[in-house]
C-alpha cells in the first residue's frame, strides 16, 4: 500500500491563486514537502494536488513564459496546482500537476538554493493521441530518480512497457534507465550509412532503443567530434525521423549537433553506457511534425563480420619417385 507524507512548509502570506506576483522563495515553500517516495498514475495524480490553484501571472513570475505556452498550448482552461515538493540541500524539486479537460499532466521543476528556476521535465504527459492506449506512471525516489512507466496490453494479451528512469545532474536531467520490451514497428532492414566508419574514439559505437531507433556514432575528424547517423521510428511508422551529421563535445559527458544554415539544435548527454538526446532547434524538416527527436539510446556490443582467412596450400615437393609417376601419367 503507498504511503505518501506531506507535511507544510507553506508561507502564509503566499497567495498562489492571486493577481499579483509573489516572491520566488514564497513560491516554493508554498509546496508542501513530500517526507516519502511518490507514485501516481495518469488517472489519479489529480487526487495528489492542492486545492489551491497558481494564477498565471503568479506562475509567468518564475518560471519563463515560453515553457507556459508549451504547457498550456494556447487552452485557456489549462489549470495549474501544487502537488509536492523534495527538498535537498542545494535543490528544490516542485511537482506542478496541469489539469486540462480530461487530461492530467505532471511535471517536476527544479530551483537552485537561491530559489531560481533551473529547468523542468515533463512526468506525466497529458494523454497525447499516440499514447491514448498507454497507461502511464510515474514513481519518484528519495534521491530522487524519476521512474516514468507505460504500458498496455498487445493482441496476445501480453503486457508490454517501457521504463525510463530520469535525474538531475548539473542544469540537465539525464537519463540513467531504460527498459523495454516492446517490439520493433516494422521489418524493413535498415541501412546504416557509416557503419564502415572507424570506432576508435570513446564513444563510438551503437546505441539502441530498438532497431528501428538507432543513434550511431563514429570517429570524427577531431577528438572533440563525432560523425552520427541518426534514425527514429516510431508509433506504427507515424513517426519517422532522420538525420546524418557531426555532433561537437562541449565537455566529457556532453554534445552538440549544430550546423552553419541548419536551424535543428540537438543535445546530446552522455551518461555511461547511455545517451540521452533533445532537441533545441526547429528540426520539422528532418523528422514526422508529431515528434521530436527526444529519447534515450543504450549502447551495444558491435558485432563484427570474422573475416574468413584462406592459407595457400603448401608447395609439395617431388622426389624422383614422384616425378617419374607423373610423367608416366602423362
Amino acid at each position: 500500500m503507498l504511503v505518501i507524507l506531506f507535511y507544510s512548509c507553506s508561507n502564509n502570506e503566499a497567495v498562489l491563486n492571486g493577481d499579483e506576483p509573489i516572491k520566488p522563495n514564497q513560491f516554493v515553500n508554498a509546496f508542501k514537502i513530500i517526507n516519502q517516495g511518490f507514485e501516481a498514475n495518469d488517472t489519479n495524480v489529480f487526487r495528489f494536488a492542492d486545492t489551491q490553484k497558481i494564477s498565471l501571472k503568479v506562475l509567468n513570475n518564475v518560471v519563463p513564459d515560453t515553457i507556459i505556452s508549451n504547457w498550456t498550448n494556447n487552452d485557456p482552461k489549462t489549470i495549474f496546482k501544487p502537488v509536492g515538493r523534495i527538498a535537498k540541500s542545494n535543490l528544490n524539486y516542485l511537482l506542478l500537476l496541469i489539469q486540462k479537460p480530461k487530461k492530467n499532466g505532471l511535471t517536476a521543476l527544479v530551483f537552485d538554493k537561491n530559489n531560481k528556476f533551473i529547468a523542468y521535465k515533463n512526468l506525466i504527459t497529458e494523454n497525447e493521441k499516440q499514447d491514448k492506449e498507454y497507461f502511464k506512471s510515474i514513481s519518484i525516489n528519495r534521491e530522487p530518480t524519476f521512474y516514468i512507466t507505460r504500458q498496455k496490453y498487445n493482441y496476445k494479451r501480453e503486457l508490454m512497457f517501457t521504463k525510463t528512469g530520469w535525474a538531475f545532474s548539473g542544469n540537465n536531467f539525464m537519463a540513467v534507465v531504460n527498459e523495454s520490451n516492446e517490439p520493433s514497428t516494422s521489418n524493413e532492414p535498415l541501412i546504416n550509412p557509416i557503419d564502415t566508419l572507424p570506432i576508435n574514439s570513446k564513444y563510438s559505437g551503437n546505441y539502441t532503443v530498438n532497431d528501428r531507433n538507432i543513434l550511431s556514432l563514429r570517429d570524427g575528424y577531431t577528438p572533440r567530434e563525432y560523425k552520427f547517423f541518426l534514425y527514429m521510428e516510431k508509433e506504427d511508422g507515424k513517426c519517422v525521423g532522420e538525420l546524418k551529421g557531426t555532433m561537437t563535445l562541449s565537455d566529457d559527458n556532453h554534445a552538440t549537433y549544430a550546423a552553419n544554415g541548419d536551424p535543428c539544435i540537438i543535445d546530446f548527454t552522455f551518461n555511461g553506457n547511455s545517451i540521452s538526446m533533445k532537441e533545441k532547434g526547429s528540426c520539422g524538416n528532418r523528422r514526422s511534425i508529431n515528434c521530436m527527436f527526444d529519447d534515450i539510446y543504450i549502447k551495444r556490443k558491435l558485432v563484427r563480420k570474422n573475416k574468413v582467412e584462406t592459407k595457400p596450400k603448401p608447395i609439395q615437393k617431388l622426389n624422383n619417385k614422384t616425378k617419374q609417376t607423373a610423367q608416366t601419367k602423362q
